[in-house]
This record gives structure tokens, C-alpha cells and sequence, in this order.
């Protein structure tokens, strides 16, 4: 669609402060369950996976979350544990300012957090974030955290049961620089927490 520019990993990398591990899809089942497939390859430089649409996207409580193609931002930072995270709900809320803040530098909208996962505009749904932990088999510590993210940017045609409670960006706007703004915010926010 000419509404939002095609996902590279090229075009996020341009943009990004921090040196990230960029893979793109253009369909996936959930960026989530392809950061925890991957999470053996964790190291210090964080892992991005991005997708244009997600057959299986999954939100809280085993919720699914609607990902129609092309309409959207679904994306998962995977970072590597610090020793002291063990409130994945403080990541949660923390990741959810660090959205509203790249979508009021891109688009100018003042969205607001709904307890502790939902990001709303003229309260209706645009963005739902689902924070997992990656775990190690052996020790059981927290080696990982994964961040997923879905954000509807120009999706109109919601299923009938979100109609009334969903909504998008609404605006033209550069899906690669979304991505990479919502990124640097998290990846600084995590470095200083």
C-alpha cells in the first residue's frame, strides 16, 4: 500500500541509534514466538524482528492480536536480561511511554496508556505491547526479554467484534522510522533503568 512505506531492515538500520540485529518478514505467525525461536543467539547486541503482517499474533493472556498486512507495525526487541529485571510489568509500562513518546515525535498525537498494555487515541485500541521473559533451561534465570509490540497504523477494516473499540494512526508515516524511533526510546530506556 502506498499509505506506509515497506519494512527493511536496511531503512531501520539507517535510522536507528543503536546497533541492533534487524530480520524482516513479510509474514510471520508472531514476531514474539520468532524472537523465542531465535533466543539462543542473544548476545549483548539487541534482536529486532519485524513484520508487515502476523497470521498468529498474540496478545495478554493468550489474547490474539488482529494484524492485518500492510496496515501496521508488528515488531519484538529481544534484549538481553540484566541481573536485577524481575518486574516484567515495570518493562511493560516503561515500553508503553516509550511508544506514546515515538508516536507524539511522529505523528504529533498525544495517545494515552490504558493499564498496562494498551495504547489508546480517542479511546479506541491502536497499539497492544506483550512483554515475555526468555528463560534459561538449565538455571531458570531470566536470560532474555522479549518485547513484542503490534501497532495498527492505517488498518480501517477491523473485524465486527473491534469495530467499536479499535483504531489506527490514521496517518501517513514511515513504518521503518516508527519502528526505529519506538526501538532507540526503549533501548535508551532500558540502559538507564
Amino acid at each position: 500500500s502506498d499509505f506506509v512505506m515497506t519494512l527493511s531492515a536496511l531503512n531501520i538500520n539507517s535510522k536507528l541509534n543503536y546497533k541492533v540485529d534487524v530480520k524482516c518478514f513479510d509474514t510471520i505467525d508472531s514476531t514474539n514466538s520468532e524472537a523465542k525461536r531465535n533466543s539462543h543467539k542473544l548476545t549483548d547486541t539487541p534482536l529486532l524482528f519485524v513484520a508487515d503482517s502476523q497470521t498468529a499474533g498474540r496478545g495478554r493472556l493468550g489474547r490474539s492480536f488482529y494484524s492485518q498486512k500492510d496496515t501496521g507495525l508488528y515488531m519484538s526487541l529481544m534484549l538481553k536480561a540484566k541481573d536485577d529485571i524481575k518486574d516484567i510489568v515495570c518493562m511493560t509500562t516503561a515500553v508503553s511511554v516509550c511508544v506514546t513518546d515515538a508516536i507524539k515525535t511522529l505523528c504529533g498525537i498525544d495517545a494515552k496508556i490504558k493499564w498496562v498494555n494498551d495504547i489508546y487515541i480517542d479511546s479506541k485500541k491502536v497499539c497492544g505491547i506483550l512483554c515475555e521473559a526468555v528463560t534459561d533451561e538449565t538455571t531458570s534465570k531470566i536470560k532474555g526479554i522479549i518485547i513484542g509490540i503490534g501497532v495498527n497504523i492505517s488498518t480501517t477494516d477491523f473485524p465486527d467484534e473491534l469495530i467499536n473499540i479499535a483504531s489506527s494512526l490514521g496517518q501517513a508515516i514511515d513504518k521503518n522510522h516508527l519502528c526505529a524511533l519506538i526501538t532507540d526510546n526503549i533501548i535508551s530506556m532500558y540502559e538507564n533503568i
